[in-house]
């Protein structure tokens, strides 16, 4: 498939977020604020650095890249909105695989209504993605790691170690307790968006 013909695969048939001017298919995309605070995070997954083909299939791939980015943005106290995605592709994948690849981030994206808005693709070595995501917050409640000091008590949710028990248990053949829980927990991570919006709205 010619990049054209892809870029056409995977636009949007609509936008959902109204202060998006311009979207897939120029040289850049357009954004107009709305006078709140603009939160940009980026993040990158290599093949056989952060992911390998027998522990992740394509759809987990596309998944979990697009998780990482929208947890840094709940991390943030801010609302995700849009993802650009820049991916180089070797020849190793074929164009089912990488349809799948984008089939994942599209699920977690439409599930918080974020717009795919723009990209890159090119021919490499392996597969990598780098995925930047936008998002807005409320002027100056932005919650910054920088702000925290000796004494502040600090809350995680879900569990500590579940994916890495998931990648354990991809990774060593045996017979394990709640094995299926925890290759999800590694394949199909739960951005806590919903839960920092809650803190937002309590405060």
């Amino acid at each position: 498939m010619d990049e054209f013909s892809f870029i056409q695969s995977i636009q949007q048939s609509y936008y959902r977020q109204p202060t998006l001017r311009k979207g897939v298919g120029d040289d850049a995309a357009i954004i107009r604020p709305s006078g709140e605070d603009i939160v940009v995070a980026k993040d990158m997954l290599v093949e056989h650095v952060h992911f390998i083909k027998s522990t992740m299939k394509p759809y987990h791939i596309g998944y979990k890249a697009l998780a990482a980015n929208l947890s840094d943005i709940a991390a943030m106290g801010a609302t995700p909105a849009y993802y650009l995605v820049a991916i180089s592709i070797s020849n190793d994948w074929s164009n089912e695989e990488l349809a799948e690849i984008y089939n994942g981030m599209k699920s977690l994206a439409d599930r918080y209504k974020v717009d795919l808005i723009g990209g890159d693709t090119v021919s490499g070595t392996e597969l990598v993605i780098s995925i930047t995501v936008i998002g807005y917050a409320n002027r100056n409640i932005s919650r910054l790691r920088s702000a925290a000091k000796e004494g502040d008590v600090v809350f995680v949710t879900g569990t500590l170690g579940d994916s890495q028990a998931g990648l354990h248990i991809l990774q060593n053949a045996g017979t394990y307790k709640e094995e299926e829980y925890f290759k999800r927990r590694h394949q199909l991570p739960s951005p806590r968006v919903e839960f920092s919006l809650g803190l937002q709205a309590n405060k």
